[in-house]
């Protein structure tokens, strides 16, 4: 089954900000693609990262793990992780967990560039 990738990296983020979209359904089965995606953002060797969940319509345990482990590369680089367009399904999953900080990292109104 080929399926589109669950996320786009912008191409003109700002600067020293890995900037990404995820879209569709973040579950077990994008679990490899969301590894990928730490390896690009470790590439990048830029310290913030910002990303936008405007575009997901399902997002469970493996979109939490994904936004932790991220956020973690953040900080060991010193940068800032901050997310944007939270859907009101996706917050539910993420307090629900206990994680609301990771919400507290939101920005109002901001998203990649794509």
């Amino acid at each position: 089954m080929n399926r589109t990738s669950c996320y786009v990296i912008a191409r003109d983020p700002a600067p020293g900000t890995f900037e990404v979209r995820l879209r569709g359904e973040i579950d077990l089965a994008r679990k490899a693609e969301l590894h990928e995606l730490i390896a690009a953002y470790a590439r990048s060797m830029t310290g913030d990262a910002l990303v936008d969940l405007g575009e997901v319509t399902f997002f469970d345990a493996t979109g939490l793990a994904f936004l932790l482990d991220l956020r973690r590369e953040c900080r060991i680089r010193g940068g800032h992780f901050s997310l944007t367009r939270v859907p009101s399904s996706t917050r539910r999953v993420v307090e629900i967990a206990g994680m609301g900080a990771l919400l507290a990292a939101e920005r109002a109104g901001r998203h990649p560039g794509g």
